[in-house]
């Protein structure tokens, strides 16, 4: 009677490691996640999933409602020197427009007294100024891919926030008035109007920082993948 072969010794394949990090969650509150780095050779790839910032969101979390957790996995994959990122699960993430990444990322978004705003969409009418200046120097060198759902555009955050919570009718209004206040701050960071890019509000707004940064570097060598590339 033959036997079954016996199984390779296994040993652990040095090209692929888990960065674990406790980070910022959707609602403000600590969360443990981690990132995947995969060392091809040419290049490292880091693999971020949002599956961890997928929560429930009420009108009560219009103050603490963040993409900061999502912005800190991207430094981190950034420090750790990857040069692609892939973010699984775009179309999940808490919806401020970006601003909790932007800050992680090491932007500076201020109020007109230069102190830092609110976290959450009730932030969105303390904007000021966003400086992109301090930001991670590698962002512009980095290639992004979200997968999933990933097109939404800034301009479309409203219609994604009334999807995910019951806006009081007396609120819709203030709603309208402070996102309008926030594409104006983010078409003086980044020079232009990018209300309608797509992938703009991806991963929470994380697209929007990328939108202001990456045009301007798009010639860079290390860059082989589009602005905000997504895939089904």
């Amino acid at each position: 009677m033959s036997s079954l072969p016996r199984p390779a010794q296994f040993e652990p394949d040095a090209s692929f490691r888990l960065i674990a990090r406790r980070v910022t969650g959707p609602r403000l509150t600590p969360i443990l996640t981690s990132i995947a780095l995969v060392d091809e050779g040419a290049e490292v790839t880091a693999l971020i999933t949002l599956a961890p910032f997928r929560a429930p969101f009420t009108v009560r979390c219009l103050d603490r409602i963040s993409s900061f957790g999502i912005g800190s996995l991207v430094r981190t994959a950034l420090d750790a020197r990857a040069d692609r990122i892939v973010i699984s699960g775009a179309g999940v993430g808490p919806l401020d427009g970006g601003l909790g990444a932007a800050e992680a990322l090491g932007a500076r978004v201020l109020s007109e007294a230069d102190t830092p705003v609110r976290p959450g969409i009730k932030g969105w009418c303390d904007v000021a100024r966003i400086d992109l200046a301090t930001a991670h120097p590698r962002l512009a060198q980095v290639a992004f891919l979200f997968t999933g759902s990933a097109a939404a555009t800034l301009a479309a955050i409203p219609a994604g926030i009334r999807r995910q919570m019951m806006i009081p009718v007396d609120l819709r209004e203030d709603l309208a008035k402070d996102h309008g206040h926030l594409l104006t701050a983010w078409a003086a960071a980044a020079g232009r109007d990018i209300a309608q890019v797509a992938g703009g509000a991806a991963a929470g707004g994380l697209g929007a920082p990328l939108a202001c940064i990456r045009p301007h570097q798009s010639n860079h060598a290390a860059v082989r993948e589009p602005l905000l590339a997504h895939a089904a």
